[in-house]
């Protein structure tokens, strides 16, 4: 799709003419390109450049709706030989409320012992290896064992606003291909945009769009909703 300049709050109201109306009756994944990366095709179209696939970012916050954009982005990842990056974000604003009460007895990361009177650092090295072992831990329990194998994966755990996380690890990685979930109501678009709208605004490579009502085709050539995977296996 060509992309499109438009206002946060007439995307949040009635969406785009064209992407909006797409995303809601599309019963496929959407592709959309970020408008500087659509500018620099319009430029080289001329040059013939093979695309190719070689680092692949898809986030997640470990709720059932991700998962599709997960499964998807390693089913890519095994048919083209790339590498994914499955990342987790640790909003702010929590981990900051979750220092300030230095957590509960038994909670991920908890901050180290330290002399009385004498602040205690939280251990963000530990809090990180844990969250990677709960991303590990998500991907066993909803990806197929035999997809996980066949794939080459690493679990990336940031702290951040969600969206600027992503866009940074993206433009770290170099990442060629952004893969996510599409979800949130009309209301908190308005009121915040939704985090795939500020992806794609600022993201250095495509954005692939998984939404909840989408259907992929398998190989059996059957087209399956993503809503109704149990555990992903494509």
């Amino acid at each position: 799709m060509n992309p499109t300049r438009r206002t946060k709050i007439s995307t949040a109201l009635w969406g785009n003419a064209c992407t909006g109306a797409v995303i809601k009756a599309g019963g496929a994944p959407l592709l959309r390109l970020p408008v500087g990366i659509y500018v620099a095709l319009l430029v080289t179209q001329e040059v013939k450049t093979m695309v190719t696939l070689k680092r692949i970012l898809t986030p997640t916050d470990f709720s059932t709706v991700t998962v599709p954009a997960v499964g998807y982005a390693l089913s890519l990842a095994r048919d083209l030989g790339a590498e994914v990056s499955v990342l987790h974000v640790l909003p702010t604003e929590a981990m900051r409320q979750n220092f300030a009460n230095q957590y509960a007895p038994g909670d991920l990361g908890a901050p180290t012992a330290g002399p009385v009177g004498v602040a205690r650092q939280p251990d963000l090295e530990g809090l990180f290896e844990r969250k990677r072992q709960v991303i590990h831990s998500f991907l066993e329990q909803r990806i197929s064992s035999d997809l996980l194998s066949a794939a080459n994966f690493k679990a990336v755990v940031k702290i951040g606003k969600v969206a600027s996380e992503i866009v940074a690890v993206a433009k770290e990685e170099q990442s060629d291909l952004v893969v996510m979930a599409s979800h949130g109501s009309r209301l908190k678009r308005l009121l915040r945009g939704s985090v795939n709208d500020r992806v794609l605004r600022s993201a250095p490579c495509p954005v692939l769009s998984i939404q909840p009502w989408a259907e992929i085709r398998t190989e059996e050539n059957k087209r399956v909703a993503v809503r109704l995977i149990e555990k992903w296996a494509a």
